[in-house]
């Protein structure tokens, strides 16, 4: 038998941390609880997942686009000229589970005055010169589910943590199954039954009242082989923030389970 750890990983023993059920949650919850308000911009990765995006739009914020190198961090030259005076913070993505270099983007924020948020989504338990992922942000978000078999689960720690996030109290594999989408109420469930992995594009996801996943090639493009690209950052940056292929949907339907 092993021995019980004495401490959690980080975050979760931390004051200033709040578990949520999606990361996309923590998105939006925590930067609003940062004062970040509707108008301001946020720089974003090109390279993304999408439910992130979209989590920072319904909290009224501007997305401005950058490219990744090959190492997936930031170019200093291209983030720097993004910069004006609506600018308020840097979305840093500790993409594939391997972390970006924080302490170098830490000390880039603070020279400039912007905020620090650190996507760890995929990197929760790694760490980076003795750092663990996501520990030196202003915010910072982790999916539980993407590194241990759990239906559902999030973690954010903030500098200006919000209040507790109210989860969906309800047990069982039936009315998690119906939850995400992978039934209808008084369908049976079938252990062979294969599990739908993305929603329509539209306001909301299958999974709760969270904002969903949309694909942002361009049109005609892969994903893949072209979000990284600075084709997709200028049709970004130009063009898919004013077609309205996001939509934005009213506070009452924030991203956070019904029950909150």
């Amino acid at each position: 038998m092993r021995r019980p750890l004495r401490r959690l990983p980080f975050p979760l023993e931390e004051p200033t941390c709040r578990v949520v059920a999606w990361a996309r949650h923590g998105v939006w919850h925590g930067v609003r609880a940062l004062g970040l308000q509707a108008g301001d911009a946020v720089l974003v990765p090109a390279w993304h997942h999408g439910s992130e995006v979209e989590a920072l739009r319904q909290a009224g914020l501007d997305c401005r686009f950058y490219d990744s190198g090959p190492s997936l961090e930031p170019d200093p030259a291209e983030i720097d000229a993004l910069v004006d005076s609506d600018v308020r913070a840097l979305y840093l993505t500790h993409s594939l589970g391997f972390p970006r270099d924080a302490r170098r983007w830490r000390a880039w924020c603070d020279a400039r005055g912007l905020l620090l948020i650190e996507d760890a989504a995929q990197a929760w338990l790694a760490t980076r010169d003795g750092h663990p992922a996501g520990s030196l942000g202003d915010l910072a978000v982790f999916c539980l589910y993407k590194t241990f078999g759990l239906a559902e689960g999030a973690a954010l720690v903030s500098a200006s943590p919000p209040a507790p996030v109210g989860l969906d109290p309800r047990l069982g594999m039936a009315p998690l199954a119906r939850q995400h989408g992978m039934c209808s109420p008084g369908a049976r469930i079938s252990r062979t039954q294969p599990r739908r992995r993305f929603a329509t594009p539209g306001p909301t996801s299958r999974r709760s009242t969270s904002p969903c996943a949309i694909p942002t090639a361009p049109p005609g493009g892969s994903h893949r082989s072209s979000c990284a690209g600075s084709a997709t950052r200028r049709w970004l940056n130009d063009g898919a923030t004013t077609t309205g292929f996001w939509s934005l949907v009213s506070e009452s339907t924030c991203p956070s389970h019904s029950a909150t």
